[in-house]
């Protein structure tokens, strides 16, 4: 049995997390971490191999080739930092091929070390031997101000520790000046929701509710934004500032006392010349009532882990807010923090990061024109949407807003969530009471006449959300969510109300996504139990999973216009929606910091109240052609050839001809709608649901001509899909 060792690991004070980011290279022997400043910094912890071993000398050189690419990929952007047990004396030590390895790794990369004295400890207890180091740059010595070995009476390893001193400048002064301009998150069960009412009742009694034009609309909202605001903010509790938080995490009577014993027990020992000897009586004292303040802690810490498994498990499954919660907890501080952001092969650093959020999803809303699509269609379909517009405007009949209609809006909207670009959130307008419903419901029934949305209700606040997949410095790997202003929630809440039994009548039943009543986990169940069919059949089955690039984002207008009239949709709706997505504009945020404002020229905003049945409607008739060919999975005698969440579909089949050709009319048709699939992140798996196999030539599945990955998992709808015959499928 291979002898064992220990690890390596990496500690710093949580208020730090903010400037830190763990690296994902190493191994178990060798772990680092990145901490943003003036200069950046890359800090190595390693544990070398000892001499203990046959083959010692090939797992120490592949350890220093590690350490050797980790150096040459930051030394020119970071200064290096590297600590901990090397097993070689490389100072005083005998020549040997080990030491020859490392001090021309030195050489190579100009680092310089400081020789401390002895930091071994032989079983004998005499020192032995320095094989503990800091090494730094050539370049970065000016700023090592001490290296030296700890003497510490309580370590009761066989090593010296090893203090190292630098300086080193950190962003402390932009994080600050971040959190002035932070606005603390309204708690609502702290506000007096009946004085918050009547605040609002009073300002808008003397407001004029004469509306003549889409102008006196736009100068309403204004208004009405003033007054909620100003409202809100006159109830808001004042924050306490400078208010000094405890030490301890946890706190409660016994470790009030146990916390009292132990400074008294301090101040005697303090008082007394800080005796050391292990039998003086103060000394012992201080020890025990710091390990009787250590377990009251530790108990209490335990109650209440304990106590918030029993909530989890008490818990209802519709308790959102505690569902969130964990994320959020698991999450942390640093697993979403980047210091750099790649744009199309343009790097962005720190202050900078915001202006690449900002070309980034700037450049997926510009309307470009591309080779690859079927650019004669597409504007044919551009022409044919003019003209349903212009007819829609004349078959017009204004439909008035139901009080009933205004209060299931209200009601459906999401609390707790964040603020719109106007400072405006559900609850402002929830608890607002009747008299602010009544105004919205004739703000809005004034727009849904007149047919016209106004511009300021358009403007977005756009999110960057991680995709939890690639790398998290690229911007490719990000999808926007759009905060969009209140009002236009309730607006689009209406018209969902009243086009979504047309949206369900027109929806392919291959569709999960998004609907209400059931669950996108429908779809991966179709799969699941075609897999069994063709098991039962003994026959072979393969799964292609097609990825849109930014599929939500590049919706065309025009192509979604003209969808919507084929469903059915209602003229004065079709009118509402085209308003609501001419003369859009968002701006993106990140770190409380708020880009340049720019305009939506193409896509519907994930977010939005009635995006996802709006591309619903885009993607469906693809859905349809693809039933409609009869190629394809079969489920007994019902066709489900295409299971769809939304964008992602999936193409099953038990024959590989039928899949390429499904395949080919799902590419032809996102020439069509102006998006495009990716042949490299679009994928096939066979799955090995029989003994028999099809021949099938090496890159056969193609998009474009482009060959598709044939791959042994990938991921469909979070749920991970295996080639092997005895893999189930698991989350």
């Amino acid at each position: 049995m291979p002898r064992g060792y220990g690890g390596t690991a990496i500690l710093w004070k949580k208020e730090l997390d903010t400037l830190i980011t763990p690296l994902t290279i190493g191994n178990e022997r060798i772990q680092g971490i990145e901490i943003s400043g003036e200069p950046n910094l890359i800090i190595l912890s390693v544990y070398l191999p000892c001499k203990g071993t046959s083959d010692h000398i090939d797992e120490f050189q592949d350890c220093i080739a590690l350490l050797n690419e980790i150096v040459c990929t930051y030394k020119l952007t970071h200064q290096i930092i590297i600590g901990g047990d090397l097993n070689e004396d490389i100072i005083n030590g005998p020549s040997s091929q080990r030491k020859a390895s490392f001090t021309e790794f030195m050489e190579d990369h100009s680092l310089e070390t400081k020789f401390t004295g002895s930091t071994f400890i032989h079983s004998n207890g005499h020192d032995t031997t320095a094989i503990d180091y800091f090494l730094y740059q050539n370049s970065y010595k000016h700023s090592v101000l001490e290296i030296k070995k700890l003497d510490i009476g309580a370590n009761v390893s066989d090593h010296y520790p090893i203090k190292m001193v630098l300086q080193h400048r950190r962003y402390l002064i932009q994080q600050k000046s971040l959190n002035d301009f932070l606005k603390p998150k309204i708690n609502w069960d702290r506000i007096d929701k009946e004085k918050y009412e009547n605040n609002i009742n009073s300002k808008l009694s003397n407001k004029n509710s004469e509306i003549k034009s889409v102008e006196d609309i736009t100068n309403a909202f204004t208004q009405l934004n003033e007054i909620i605001k100003q409202s809100t903010q006159a109830l808001i509790p004042t924050r306490k500032i400078g208010r000094k938080r405890p030490k301890l995490q946890v706190m409660n009577e016994e470790i009030k006392v146990a916390l009292k014993n132990k400074k008294i027990a301090f101040f005697k020992w303090k008082i007394n010349g800080r005796p050391k000897e292990t039998d003086n009586l103060y000394l012992k004292n201080k020890k025990q009532t710091t390990h009787a303040l250590r377990k009251e802690c530790r108990l209490e810490v335990a109650k209440r882990r304990l106590c918030e498994r029993q909530k989890l498990v008490d818990a209802r499954t519709a308790d959102r807010k505690m569902f969130h919660k964990i994320i959020k907890n698991q999450r942390g501080k640093l697993s979403k923090f980047i210091d750099q952001l790649n744009v199309d092969d343009e790097i962005f650093y720190n202050e900078d990061i915001i202006e690449g959020w900002s070309t980034h999803f700037h450049q997926l809303a510009k309307k470009i024109p591309n080779p690859n699509y079927d650019n004669e269609y597409l504007e044919l379909i551009e022409n044919e949407a003019k003209i349903i517009i212009d007819i829609c405007k004349q078959r017009f009949k204004h439909c008035p807003i139901t009080n009933k209609e205004m209060e299931k809006a209200i009601s459906d909207l999401n609390r707790n969530k964040a603020v719109d670009y106007f400072g405006i959130n559900a609850e402002n307008i929830i608890h607002g009471g009747k008299q602010l419903q009544q105004y919205l419901q004739l703000l809005f029934d004034k727009s849904f006449e007149f047919g016209c949305i106004s511009d300021i209700l358009k403007i977005g606040i756009l999110f960057p959300v991680y995709k939890n997949k690639g790398d998290i410095k690229s911007a490719k790997n990000y999808r926007g969510i759009t905060v969009t202003p209140t009002y236009s929630k309730l607006i689009e809440k209406i018209i969902k109300i009243r086009e979504n039994p047309v949206i369900l009548k027109n929806q392919n039943p291959l569709q999960r996504g998004f609907t209400e009543n059931t669950t996108p986990l429908l779809c991966e169940l179709m799969i699941e139990e075609f897999e069994r069919e063709s098991k039962d059949l003994k026959l072979p089955t393969y799964i292609a999973l097609l990825d849109g690039k930014s599929a939500f984002d590049v919706v065309v207008h025009s192509n979604l216009i003209r969808r919507l009239y084929q469903a059915g949709i209602s003229d004065q709706s079709i009118i509402l929606i085209d308003s609501l997505y001419k003369n859009a504009t968002s701006c993106v945020k990140w770190r409380n910091n708020t880009s340049q404002i720019f305009e939506i020229e193409q896509g519907v905003r994930q977010g939005g109240a009635i995006s996802a049945d709006l591309y619903k409607l885009y993607v469906n008739p693809l859905l349809n052609i693809l039933s409609g060919t009869g190629l394809g999975g079969h489920i007994g005698d019902i066709g489900c050839c295409a299971p769809t969440c939304a964008d992602d579909v999936a193409i099953i089949s038990n024959n590989p001809m039928e899949l390429q050709m499904l395949i080919d009319i799902a590419a032809n048709f996102s020439k069509r709608e102006g998006y495009t699939l990716q042949p490299t992140k679009s994928v096939v798996i066979p799955i090995s649901t029989s003994t028999k196999s099809i021949e099938i030539d090496e890159n056969y599945w193609n998009i474009n001509k482009n060959p598709m990955p044939v791959v042994e998992h990938s991921t469909h709808i979070g749920i991970q899909k295996c080639q092997k015959k005895f893999c189930k499928t698991y989350c």
